[in-house]
This record gives structure tokens, sequence and C-alpha cells, in this order.
């Protein structure tokens, strides 16, 4: 499937792409990565509506330093920048989020591939909490139009001393790069 091939079959299903790429939504071609990638399954429903099944984690990120009381942080997405000079801040409750790869079922492997592809950093996290699923029909701000259906795996890691990086994160993308910061809390 090419670009040409799946703006065709959104179309065919009453999906625009007239504001894809604009604001804060992706483009055609993100979509496209996502499906490649097989982070992202489109079908479609029995009423002939077109959905992109997705699966994520949605990670809380936290780093308590062990020699100092009160020295408590969260990890939050501070912005994306895309290569076309949009800016995208998004208001989450998550630090990190990372799509599962299509039959990706070891959730713990899965933590270390986020933590890598996303913040860098590498081995096993000093904690992560239980698991908790949920799964969702929604629409989503990055594809205007189009129905989605996440099925989303919440969990809190806390990060060990060798992965804590005080000056944050930067995840650097073809098409976006995103901005990691540490927050205090209490």
């Amino acid at each position: 499937m090419n670009e040409s091939d799946l703006k065709s079959l959104l179309e065919s299903k009453g999906v625009s792409t007239a504001e894809w790429g604009k604001g804060q939504a992706k483009t055609l071609k993100h979509l496209l990565k996502e499906i490649e990638a097989g982070e992202t399954v489109l079908e479609t429903a029995t009423n002939g509506e077109l959905i992109r099944n997705t699966s994520f984690l949605s990670i809380q990120i936290y780093y308590e330093h062990a020699w100092n009381s009160g020295g408590k942080y969260k990890l939050t997405e501070e912005k994306q920048v895309f290569a076309d000079g949009r800016e995208r801040s998004r208001r989450q409750a998550w630090s990190v989020a990372e799509k599962l790869k299509a039959g990706e079922t070891d959730i713990n492997g899965a933590i270390r591939r986020a933590l890598k592809e996303e913040l860098g950093v590498q081995g096993e996290p000093l904690l992560v909490s239980k698991i908790e699923q949920r799964e969702e029909n929604t629409t989503s701000p990055s594809y205007p139009g189009l129905k989605a259906r996440f099925k989303t795996y919440n969990l809190w890691v806390f990060l060990n001393p060798s992965q804590f990086r005080p000056e944050g994160y930067k995840e650097v993308q073809e098409d976006k790069t995103t901005y990691f910061k540490w927050i205090p809390i209490d």
C-alpha cells in the first residue's frame, strides 16, 4: 500500500484527510508508517465504518532521589516540534506513550523498548507497577474523522539512578522531535 492507495481507502469509507497535517493532526504519511510498522491496523466495522486499531503503553515515569527526601519527580512531555515547524503541546496523564507492534505480547519487553526508543535509556527500570488494561472507542486529534479503538496498558515506572537525566530527554525522529522534562511532585 502506498499513500495514494491509503487515501483512496479512507475516502471510500467517508474519511476526509483535508485537515490532516494541520494544527494537531498528523499526516497521511504518518498513518501509513504506523500501518507499515504494525502499530496500527485498519479494519472495517459491520456498519462499514473504517476503524484504526492501536494498542499502546501509557507509562507514567517517576524518579526519586534516594539521598534527598522530597526529591520526587514525574517526567512530562513538554512539546513536539514537527519537521515543518509546527509545534504541538499535549496535556496528558502519561509521560510516554508507545504503540505496541503487531504480535508484541511481552509487556515488560515493550516497556524496555519504549524507554530506549523514547528516552534513549537502556536496561531495566527500578520498578514497574501493576499493569491495568482498558479499551476505548473514540476519535483521535491525530487523524480527524477516523474512528479509533485504543487498547491501553496503564502503568507506572520508576527509573533507576543510571537512567535519570536531570536535564530531561529528547527523542529525535525523521518527522519530529519530542522534548521531555522533569517536574517536581509532592
